[in-house]
């Protein structure tokens, strides 16, 4: 007897920036110009992350860390688990 695997229906997977736009920029109401300004990058730079254009990188991630006043592992985590993904 042989077993099949069922098709499981799976969520293509989300890009970090657009994790960030929803779960730290929206219920701020932080615009991507106003986070830009205040993470001292340029605004094409977060535009570009929240667009699913660009990656997390380590200098991003330290960033928004402290923006956040959270460890910056876990947008690095978010970068990793989606190219793990994709």
């Amino acid at each position: 007897m042989t077993r099949q695997k069922e098709k499981i229906n799976k969520y293509p997977p989300v890009h970090p920036g657009k994790t960030l736009q929803r779960q730290f920029f929206a219920p701020l109401n932080l615009s991507t110009e106003e986070a830009a300004q205040a993470l001292k990058v340029p605004p094409y730079q977060l535009q570009d992350l929240t667009e699913g254009k660009s990656k997390i990188d380590l200098e991003m991630a330290y960033r928004l860390g402290r923006y956040f006043q959270i460890e910056p592992e876990l947008f690095l985590n978010l970068q990793q688990r989606y190219d793990f993904e994709v």
